[in-house]
């Protein structure tokens, strides 16, 4: 229990120590109206000693990891490729092509720096310094490797290659920066451990929960996400006392990674999109999926996770009633 006049935690029937005073109490976790809560954050769900400003921010850092981690070690290993390459290359080619050489060196020192910036320090600081290098990666491949081929080819059609490569690196770099301007706001707010461990153990048991017997987890397929800035097809949910856990499977399937987030039961609905058909999988429905008034989209869902959704509308009145049918 808090005091409602200077927010002190309290004992059921004490004075507020601060304030000396014997006031109404309040509890730690007040009723919001519906769509309320994507806002605020200022509520402690599941009389958990954070409050939900605190766990989706840490929702948010795993999301930033999720994206900075991978993409670290593929440039490492790509970084020491194209070292041994540049190192093959200086005993090839001739004295008067040495530049191009110290461009592949410089290229793989670049790739390996970023990389260890990304791993060392998890930042969306980071992720700017990503963007920026691969974009500078992608100007600096244009001569060093159009040149080499240029020179080396008869007809120098292969100069067409490394210009496309380049490409590559500098579309990666503007994705990193779409990235960053979503979580610049994380700057200088690294979640506590005990939060992050919570988000750990919850992850944990909605990775490891059978959806066909699990009465707490359903899943679907949907072709968007809440920020528009990645995508995601396969989703998990956890049903956690009267909130739920959201979460998106990464490209290879292994962790919840690409979207997670933390939400009340009533700022989730599901509306039936049609009848029922029947896929690899067994018996499919459409549906629309809504989060509140931030994300609608368009998904499917199978027939036992949308009977068991509406087992935890049906018996929880913090779950709103869908809209209508969009047939």
């Amino acid at each position: 229990m808090r005091c409602p006049t200077c927010e002190t935690e309290l004992a059921p029937d004490g004075a507020c120590p601060r304030c000396a005073s014997a006031r109404t109490l309040v509890p730690p976790t007040p009723v919001l109206a519906t769509g309320v809560v994507l806002e605020s954050g200022d509520e402690h769900p599941l009389d958990l000693p954070y409050s939900m400003t605190e766990i989706r921010q840490a929702c948010e850092y795993r999301m930033l990891l999720g994206q900075l981690v991978p993409s670290a070690i593929g440039g490492i290993v790509s970084g020491i490729y194209i070292i041994i390459f540049s190192l093959v290359l200086f005993r090839l080619v001739p004295t008067g092509w040495n530049f191009v050489f110290l461009g592949f060196l410089l290229l793989g020192v670049l790739l390996i720096g970023r990389s260890l910036v990304g791993l060392l320090m998890p930042t969306p600081t980071s992720m700017l310094i990503e963007a920026i290098t691969s974009m500078a990666i992608g100007v600096l491949l244009v001569p060093a490797a159009a040149v080499f081929f240029l020179g080396f080819t008869p007809l120098g059609m292969r100069g067409v290659v490394p210009i496309f490569y380049a490409a590559l690196p500098i579309l990666f770099g503007y994705l990193r920066l779409q990235q960053y301007r979503r979580f610049a706001h994380l700057i200088g707010a690294r979640p506590a451990k005990a939060v992050a461990r919570q988000i750990q153990d919850w992850l944990k048991t909605l990775r490891r929960a059978k959806v066909k017997t699990d009465e707490t987890v359903i899943h679907f397929q949907a072709g968007g996400t809440v920020s528009s800035h990645s995508r995601a097809g396969l989703w998990r949910v956890l049903a956690i006392g009267g909130y739920l856990l959201l979460a998106a499977v990464n490209g290879a399937f292994t962790t919840f990674s690409t979207e997670i987030h933390f939400l009340h039961r009533r700022d989730f609905a599901i509306r039936d999109g049609g009848p029922a058909y029947f896929g690899l999988l067994g018996k499919w429905r459409k549906a629309v999926f809504e989060l509140g008034a931030k994300w609608t989209v368009k998904g499917i869902i199978s027939e036992d996770c949308y009977a068991r959704y509406l087992r935890w509308r049906d018996t929880d009145a913090g779950i709103s009633e869908p809209p209508a049918s969009v047939g």
